[in-house]
């Protein structure tokens, strides 16, 4: 039987070190240019919760992480984009808006296994570097700042098994999440 090949064009991103300067003007901006500024701005004024989390992973990723379908598109605005969506279905189907949080940021984590896709380097005019690990390495904004003299690079990895994917997902949801709110929305982790 003949299965059909798919080929990926590999993307790589390379950023300044200064791209990775955080402000919540910056991200206001951000979300302003990826046309979600409305929706998400309503969504967090009605929701600290979801606001403080989503702080908390633009620290912890940035708002230059590439997605992966589409790495044109930052993964953030594809993981909000989602999360609206599913806040949205959850709502119409007749949810509180409790599960209708939970659906959004059930959906915003899902997304986050696209960062077990990418390695992360630091890399200088000699091209040596250093790299950024997801679990292990903390917030991507604060390591890339000290990084002088150096740009931030994403590059695709060949291959990535399905228990680094989710592993990659658990821990950035527990990095980002506080327990109360995750038991208060009943998200599940993994």
């Amino acid at each position: 039987m003949l299965q059909a090949v798919t080929s990926r064009v590999i993307h790589q991103h390379e950023y300044p070190v200064s791209a990775f300067e955080f402000t919540e003007s910056k991200f206001r901006q951000f979300l302003s240019e990826a046309k979600l500024g409305r929706k998400a701005r309503t969504l967090f004024q009605s929701s600290s919760e979801i606001h403080a989390v989503i702080l908390r992973l633009v620290r912890k990723i940035s708002m230059q992480f590439p997605g992966y379908e589409n790495p044109e598109v930052p993964l953030l605005v594809t993981a909000i984009y989602e999360g609206i969506t599913a806040r949205q279905v959850c709502g119409d189907s007749g949810a509180t808006p409790l599960e209708m949080d939970a659906q959004f940021l059930y959906a915003v984590l899902k997304r986050m296994e696209d960062i077990a896709r990418y390695n992360v380097h630091a890399v200088d005019q000699a091209g040596d570097g250093h790299r950024w690990d997801a679990v292990q390495g903390g917030n991507l904004v604060d390591w890339a700042s000290r990084q002088a003299d150096r740009s931030i690079v994403f590059v695709p990895k060949d291959f990535v098994s399905p228990g680094e994917i989710s592993f990659a997902r658990s821990a950035i949801a527990v990095s980002v999440l506080d327990m109360r709110i995750a038991q208060a929305l009943d998200i599940r982790i993994s």
